[in-house]
């Protein structure tokens, strides 16, 4: 570089750039505060993202939304389980695993069986993590490897399901003093011999339902009640003469025989309380309905029933429930034979016929059931084969 060069880059600003520099220079040292402020890392995590600042209350309410609303029931591990909130980070994992409302409800099967150890060390340490919540646990498949860490708890079992195809229920605990809801599909009877002492049980529903259940379950206690099974003639009036106080029912009638013509006045039966009457039948079975003769419903709502081969004999029905009952039906549905069939249902017969029934359509009855928990099962998300349990955020 040349004299001259040198010279011209230590000459003092002349007027005119000082005038720039007073004026320019308060913003030049923002901006370059900025940059330095962008390239120098925050001092903590903490300190770059403010949700982590939040209380440990505010936290744990968030987590809360992750898992499906008490008591439906959240994979017992994959990506929709509890366990992964475990994963976020470090006060994630401390508040989610001291959070018992997270882990007091899970739907579990037995699945691999090579992977039966490692569900049993994780269903141990959730249900530890449960504290002394009461528990909704929904069962695919039961398997022994379970049961004695199940049964340990089973003074907080509030709403349990189980469905074991094939396979004898064991015997369950003398004493269920928190039991609100039972729903079984279960092969063998030794499984109820002990209900009764369950003095919350309000909801049952069985898929095989036959004469030895009518000793097994407390009817009387009972507000709703569902059988997979058929349901004969002489069994339905046993069923509502012992179950008095349900508020919602759905059975699945036999078919007409013999034994529906040997009824009689006799025979009739009130159920005062008997909000919700859902009657299902076998596609192909023709019920001719005249068993409605012998109940009176006065508290009667919402309807369900299947469409006979003579509508009008339905509708006639159907008039003399509603006057006997003095009941205000609000929804009746008449379900076809074949889905593909209902358009062809006489609605307009019915509407005429019963003109103080509030809406009259073809279909199924879309009401909340309350043994339809919509869970999902963890078939489709069992864990690597090699997982040592680490990733799960439970087990250390």
């Amino acid at each position: 570089m040349s004299a001259i060069q040198l010279e011209s880059m230590h000459k003092p600003p002349t007027a005119s750039e000082r005038n720039t520099l007073a004026v320019d220079g308060p913003c030049v040292g923002d901006a370059k505060a900025k940059i330095l402020e962008l390239e120098c890392p925050p001092s903590s995590l903490n300190d770059a993202s403010p949700v982590l600042n939040l209380p440990t209350e505010i936290v744990s309410e968030i987590l809360g939304h992750f898992i499906p609303v008490y008591p439906k029931t959240p994979p017992f591990i994959g990506r929709s389980s509890p366990n992964v909130l475990a994963q976020i980070c470090s006060r994630w994992r401390e508040i989610a695993l001291s959070t018992p409302s997270l882990w007091r409800a899970l739907t579990l099967s037995a699945g691999n069986v090579r992977q039966l150890d490692y569900k049993l060390r994780l269903l141990e340490i959730w249900l530890q993590r449960s504290g002394s919540r009461p528990l909704s646990i929904n069962m695919y498949g039961v398997n022994h490897t379970f049961l004695p860490a199940l049964v340990a708890h089973s003074d907080r079992w509030e709403h349990l399901r189980m469905n074991a195809f094939n396979v004898n229920f064991p015997p369950i605990p003398t004493s269920l003093p928190s039991l609100r809801t039972l729903s079984l599909a279960v092969v063998g009877t030794a499984h109820g011999r002990l209900l009764h002492a369950a003095p919350l049980l309000r909801n049952i529903a069985v898929e095989y339902w036959n004469e030895h259940c009518f000793h097994l379950y407390p009817l009387s206690q009972l507000t709703a009640f569902a059988a997979g099974g058929m349901i004969s003639p002489h069994h339905r009036l046993v069923l509502f003469e012992q179950a008095p106080n349900l508020v919602y029912c759905k059975l699945c009638l036999e078919p007409q025989t013999h034994h529906e013509t040997g009824l009689s006045k006799k025979d009739a039966r009130i159920l005062p309380r008997l909000e919700t009457l859902i009657l299902e039948r076998l596609p192909c079975a023709d019920m001719p309905w005249n068993f409605l003769e012998l109940f009176t419903l006065p508290a009667l709502q919402r309807f369900q029933i299947g469409q006979p081969r003579v509508d009008g004999a339905l509708a006639g029905l159907l008039q003399s429930l509603i006057f006997r009952s003095g009941c205000r039906i609000q929804e009746l549905y008449i379900v076809p034979s074949d889905p593909r069939l209902a358009a062809y249902v006489p609605l307009e017969l019915y509407r005429i016929a019963l003109p103080t029934v509030g809406s009259i359509l073809a279909g199924k009855l879309r009401i909340t059931d309350p043994f339809n928990s919509d869970d999902e099962m963890d078939g489709n998300e069992e864990p690597n084969a090699h997982s040592d349990g680490e990733s799960t955020g439970l087990i250390s």
